[in-house]
Formats: C-alpha cells, structure tokens, sequence
C-alpha cells in the first residue's frame, strides 16, 4: 500500500507577502500565485504603452510617480482586508515598477559615458537582480522582527525617504552639461 502524504498544514509562503496574505488576509497559498500572474499580465499589456508614455512625462516626473505607487502599493496592504486589496497592491506595486524599471534605465543610459555605458547597465542589471537574491531574506526577517502591519509602513517610509531623495537628486543629474 503507498503512503499518502498529506499536505502541511501551513503551506509555504513564497517571502513576506505570501506570508501576510495567509497570516493577515487568511488566503491559501494559490494567492501567491493569482497575484504574480497579474503582476505578469499587466507587464505584458502595459510595458509597451506605460514606457511610451514615458517619453511625454519625462523620466523625473516617471521616477517620482513609479516610487510613489510603489509605496502606496504597501500602504494599500494595511488598508483593508481580503483578496480585493491584495489585487489592488499588486496592481498599484506593478505599475509602480513599470515606470521605474525603464525610466532608471534611461537615466543611467543618458548619465553613463558612450564606452562605459555596457558596463554601467551590467552593474545597474546585477543590482536589480540582486534584490530579488537578498529581499526575500531581509523581507522574512523583518517580517519576523516586525510583523506584517509594520513592515508595510516601514516600506512606505522607505519609499517616502527614496521619493525625497529623487527630488534632490534627479533634477541635478538631468541637467544637460
């Protein structure tokens, strides 16, 4: 007869948001997964038009409104309960990142010089994937030290500090020479 293993009673969570949503939301683990094909089919239908939009806004203005939505993404997180906000979260925190992700690598392709432009993209690049390496870790202990509520708050602050540091820094480094 084969042994039939049951399934745990608490599945695992894919880092702290997989987590909150079972601890806070009281959603199953399938969430995790709802949400990153959301997060996927926005980038697929909104890449192309968010980046061409891009171009009229400016990469300042861009930057500034890709954090801010970043950071509303977390605080959305505290504001309710349930599937809906989730949704809402990601939605916003996708958004987010697609006004980032080309805006940042416009910024560094107009700062870097012609010969060393490949070089900084790489570093820009490792960087970026470097923080899918080390969030999952930092985010789970801090989730750990903090819980989910808090957590969320010192995210948005977090982006409230980076949108702060945009404004004085960004207009300097676009300024034609």
């Amino acid at each position: 007869m084969p042994v039939r293993l049951s399934p745990p009673t608490h599945p695992p969570a894919h880092g702290t948001l997989g987590l909150f949503l079972r601890e806070h939301y009281q959603l199953g683990p399938q969430w995790v997964g709802y949400l990153f094909t959301l997060n996927c089919l926005m980038v697929v239908g909104l890449q192309l038009p968010i980046a061409h939009r891009v171009g009229h806004w400016g990469l300042t203005r861009s930057s500034h409104a890709g954090v801010v939505c970043v950071g509303a993404a977390f605080l959305v997180l505290n504001l309710g309960h349930g599937a809906p906000w989730a949704l809402a979260s990601m939605a916003v925190l996708t958004a987010g990142e697609m006004l980032m992700s080309p805006t940042w690598a416009a910024i560094l392709m107009l700062r870097s010089e012609g010969r060393q432009r490949g070089q900084y993209m790489g570093i820009y690049n490792a960087a970026w994937s470097g923080q899918m390496l080390f969030a999952p870790a930092l985010g789970t202990w801090a989730y750990g030290q903090f819980d989910g509520p808090l957590l969320w708050w010192l995210c948005a602050g977090a982006a409230g500090l980076a949108l702060m540091l945009h404004g004085l820094v960004l207009p300097r480094m676009l300024v034609r020479e």
